[in-house]
């Protein structure tokens, strides 16, 4: 893949991760954990794996409304990556990367949970700084947890399945871009 069509991949991955925060969904039900560790686990420069999920946020959160758990959301982002990159090795296929996937999945969805309520709790005054308004901000969150795993295996599966069938459907095309 040349530098103009990697170029345009990556903007047009950009793009349709920024406007899908933009489109109605269910809270945490969007695509941005789930290409972190799709970039992550397929981008062979790293930088370009931390750059794809927090520039598509970054532009998000422009349209929506900057927000005071942002240094949450973009470390969970940038975890998610690393989580990635444990997730499918140099030189793996799709059907090689067996349980990884899902275990990345859920690690990364338990990352941004965990990050961004402890944020919640620590900094948007909505609950006692003790353990208990600590655990009762965890309760409450439970649903937005079911919304973001959901969301992420959803969207995991599609990038996966997409990308398993483009480089089935045009291996050479694929090379420059993917670790795999």
């Amino acid at each position: 893949m040349n530098k103009l069509n990697r170029a345009l991949f990556l903007t047009l991955l950009i793009l349709l991760v920024a406007a899908s925060r933009w489109l109605p969904h269910p809270p945490n039900f969007t695509p941005i954990m789930a290409v972190a560790l799709f970039a992550g686990a397929l981008f062979r420069d790293v930088r370009w794996a931390l750059v794809v999920p927090a520039l598509a946020m970054l532009i998000a959160d422009w349209g929506l409304g900057f927000h005071d758990q942002m240094l949450a959301v973009y470390a969970s982002l940038l975890i998610a990556v690393g989580i990635g990159r444990w997730t499918a090795r140099q030189g793996e296929t799709v059907a090689a990367l067996g349980f990884r996937v899902p275990v990345g999945v859920l690690a990364s969805s338990l990352v941004f949970f965990t990050l961004s309520n402890f944020f919640v709790w620590a900094f948007a005054g909505l609950y006692p700084a003790t353990i208990e308004g600590l655990v009762e901000c965890y309760v409450m969150a439970i649903p937005f947890f079911h919304n973001e795993l959901l969301g992420n295996i959803v969207y995991s599966g599609v990038l996966f399945a997409l990308w398993g069938a483009a480089r089935k459907w045009a291996p050479s095309q694929w090379t420059a871009v993917v670790r795999g």
